[in-house]
C-alpha cells in the first residue's frame, strides 16, 4: 500500500523524510489532505493505518485516554509529533529534531500511569 502512495507522486521535492513512515491520528491542522502529499512529496511514506511500518505518529491533541491507550499498546516506540514538524522541516530544507515537537516523546516518563 505504501508503494501505492508513493507511486503518486512523480517525482520527489526533496528526501527530507526518507526513511520515515508517517500515520496521522485524529484531527489535525494542516489536515492530513494536506500533509499527506507533502510527506509523499518529500521522499517519505504514509500510512491510512497505525501499522508495524510506522516510524512517527502525527496528531495535534490526544487526550489522557488516548496517550494510556497508545502506550499500553505499543510500548510508545514511536514518537507523537505535532504537524508543524513537518511544515517546519520542509520550511528548513532538512528533518528537525523532535523533541519540540512532541506531544508524546517515545519512552515518555511522562507516561508511567
Amino acid at each position: 500500500q505504501r508503494r501505492q502512495f508513493r507511486a503518486d507522486v512523480t517525482e520527489s521535492a526533496s528526501n527530507i523524510f526518507e526513511g520515515v513512515c508517517i500515520f496521522v491520528d485524529g484531527r489535525t491542522t494542516p489536515p492530513v489532505e494536506v500533509l499527506r502529499p507533502l510527506i509523499i512529496a518529500h521522499g517519505g511514506f504514509f500510512e491510512t493505518y497505525e501499522t508495524k511500518q510506522v516510524t512517527h505518529i502525527i496528531a495535534s491533541n490526544l487526550p489522557d485516554s488516548k496517550k494510556k491507550q497508545m502506550y499500553a499498546k505499543s510500548k510508545l516506540r514511536r514518537p507523537v509529533l505535532a504537524p508543524k514538524w513537518i511544515t517546519d522541516s520542509i520550511a528548513a530544507g532538512k528533518r528537525l529534531p523532535i523533541h519540540d515537537y512532541a506531544i508524546i516523546a517515545a519512552h515518555s516518563p511522562m507516561l508511567r500511569f
